[in-house]
């Protein structure tokens, strides 16, 4: 029969014990204000401002952000298609809302609210998915679904995707 020291369990125990502490412990992500550079892999991003609109179903945060250096159109397509994973809202009591929708200002103004960007035409010519893209876009909106009564919002950005540490967070004006 194999017999365990005390001191060897006491080590397992408390081994144990610390493994468990920190998985449990969250990390406290790096905070960024807005229209400061937010490092995001090798893309220059910052948050420019916020917008909200709401109907009686709740209410859609828009972020608007400005993303420079993306390596051509095609990074643009897949930052549009799928980066969205990458960008959660949390409001002040810390409920988190995903990325609905991430897209070039023009193209989503175009395609989703009716063509106006607060009240003004938002485009020279009509853009559609093959034109929304070139040239490279700048400025991007990240827009996020929340009920009406949420409030006090932060961006939390995860740059892990890009082999880089960290969380960073943007409080919002909203």
């Amino acid at each position: 029969m194999l017999r365990i020291s005390r001191s060897a369990w006491t080590s397992f125990v408390a081994i144990l014990f610390l493994v468990s502490l920190l998985a449990c412990t969250e990390i406290k992500p790096d905070s960024y204000a807005m229209g400061s550079a937010v490092p995001f892999g090798s893309v220059g991003f910052s948050v420019r401002s916020t917008e909200s609109t709401s109907d009686m179903n709740g209410k859609a945060i828009l972020v608007h952000a400005r993303m420079e250096s993306l390596e051509g159109q095609e990074q643009a397509r897949v930052a549009s298609q799928s980066w969205q994973s990458f960008f959660n809202l949390v409001d002040h009591n810390g409920k988190k809302y995903k990325c609905r929708r991430i897209l070039p200002t023009d193209y989503y103004y175009q395609n989703y609210s009716g063509g106006t960007s607060r009240g003004e035409k938002a485009w020279g010519k009509s853009l559609d998915p093959e034109t929304a893209f070139s040239p490279v876009p700048t400025d991007w909106i990240l827009r996020f679904d929340v009920p009406l009564e949420a409030e006090g919002f932060t961006l939390v950005i995860d740059n892990m995707s890009f082999h880089r540490p960290g969380v960073m967070a943007v409080p919002l004006d909203r």
